[in-house]
């Protein structure tokens, strides 16, 4: 996946890159939480907000013929699902814009 737009906050992370030109196909999205996160049950937990947020969101942020990445943090926990929910709005409105990569800062 590397090589595509990426924002990074202190909840996330999420890497957007286009497909081959000629697929269409709906957007994927995949969802990664490392182990130094912490055990299983919480690398779970941090995984069921980020895809319960994707939900959420805006799905006309997602581009067809797209991959997008969200790398999970332990922030992700403690963050208000509505904040967690709008950061990720901005990250997709910055990775689809395709610009440098972003930082987030609250």
């Amino acid at each position: 996946m590397r090589g595509g737009q990426r924002w990074a906050g202190k909840a996330f992370v999420i890497e957007g890159k286009p497909r081959d030109p000629l697929d269409a196909r709906p957007p994927q999205v995949g969802y990664t939480v490392t182990k130094q996160v912490g055990n299983a049950p919480v690398r779970n937990r941090v995984r069921r907000r980020l895809r319960e947020a994707m939900r959420l969101c805006d799905q006309g942020l997602l581009l067809p013929g797209h991959d997008y990445v969200l790398i999970g943090r332990g922030a992700a926990l403690q963050r208000r699902f509505a904040a967690l929910v709008g950061d990720l709005e901005t990250a997709l409105r910055q990775v689809q814009r395709g610009g440098k990569t972003a930082n987030a800062t609250s």
